[in-house]
Order: C-alpha cells, then sequence, then structure tokens
C-alpha cells in the first residue's frame, strides 16, 4: 500500500480511478500509511470497501518518509495533515527556546497538545 500506483490499486474490487487517486494522495500527504486502518480517514471510502481490500494489501512501514522534527520548517510541519499550523509553530517555538527534541514524548508536554492525542503523530516523526 505504500508504494503501490493509483493504477495497481484499480485493480481492487471497488476501487475506481476516484479513490485510487484519493488513497495515493492522502498516501503522498501523509508520508505513506503506518497502519491500514488510516484507510478510514480516506474521503468516501467506505467500511465495507476496506475491508474488501484488506487481504489483499500488504502494508511495509519501513517506506514511511518520515519528518525530520529538529529541522523542519512550519510550512513542512504544518502541511502534514496530524499537525495545524498551530501545532507546528508550537513545535518550532519549543525547539528555538529549548534547542532540538532529544525525545518524541517532549511533545506531549506542549501546551498545545496536553489534551490532544499524538499517537497518531509519532510514527511519522524522526529526531535525527
Amino acid at each position: 500500500i505504500n508504494t503501490c500506483s493509483a493504477d495497481s490499486l484499480e485493480n481492487l474490487r471497488g476501487i475506481g480511478p476516484v479513490f485510487a487517486k484519493r488513497i495515493v494522495a492522502f498516501r503522498s500527504k501523509l508520508g505513506g500509511f503506518y497502519s491500514l486502518d488510516q484507510l478510514n480517514e480516506v474521503y468516501g471510502l467506505s467500511t465495507e470497501t476496506i475491508e474488501i481490500i484488506l487481504p489483499h494489501l500488504i502494508l511495509d512501514t519501513t517506506k514511511i518518509k518520515k519528518i525530520k522534527l529538529n529541522t523542519m520548517d512550519i510550512e513542512g510541519l504544518s502541511s502534514h495533515p496530524y499537525l495545524s499550523y498551530n501545532e507546528a509553530k508550537a513545535i518550532i517555538n519549543y525547539r528555538e527556546q529549548h534547542g532540538h527534541y532529544s525525545k518524541l514524548s517532549t511533545l506531549k508536554s506542549l501546551h498545545i497538545f496536553r489534551n490532544k492525542s499524538i499517537h497518531r503523530l509519532l510514527p511519522y516523526l524522526d529526531l535525527n
């Protein structure tokens, strides 16, 4: 699922050109899928269709494109679907005030993330 083309996805029952393009576009914005459950976030893709295609999908999480948390600029951070502009700004501000992040868990302590689960973002972050 993290490397196939839209044309390949169209070979799956229930996936036409529109859904194939949506899956590939969402994958591109994310940097790849870390869980097949993320297919539920593809606009308009029904649970029934996902259940039909799941047995035909292989998930290779080594293909995920990671965000370099200690060097990425605000535009790069905020372009990720799981980060808003204000969250990206808070990440940058903390980095500027305290230096590079040494642990991903530090994000949980930022005020903007206090009442928000960031578990779905963590697979996309890289401290290097």
